[in-house]
């Protein structure tokens, strides 16, 4: 079987003083990151076109995606760790 990075994301909601964002975590590093929304026009699924555009332009290869309770998962085979 054949191993993969997976990277679980999920949406935090707006507090007082911050507005809503989106948090990526590394199942396999053990780190995450916290990155503001960059919604575009149309975007049915904001949250996981968010970290998917973000993972992307950060060098991952990502190959599938799934969905969880509360939070979507993306698979890649870059195992790269998010905060370089």
């Amino acid at each position: 079987m054949e191993n993969f990075h997976i990277l679980k994301v999920s949406t935090l909601g707006p507090t007082n003083t911050l507005p809503a964002r989106v948090s990526i975590k590394s199942e396999r590093f053990r780190q995450s990151i916290v990155i503001h929304f960059d919604n575009e026009p149309g975007d049915a699924a904001p949250t996981m076109s968010t970290a998917e555009r973000w993972l992307i332009k950060n060098g991952f290869n990502l190959i599938g995606k799934g969905e969880g309770r509360e939070c979507y998962y993306l698979i890649s085979t870059t195992f790269e760790p998010l905060k370089k």
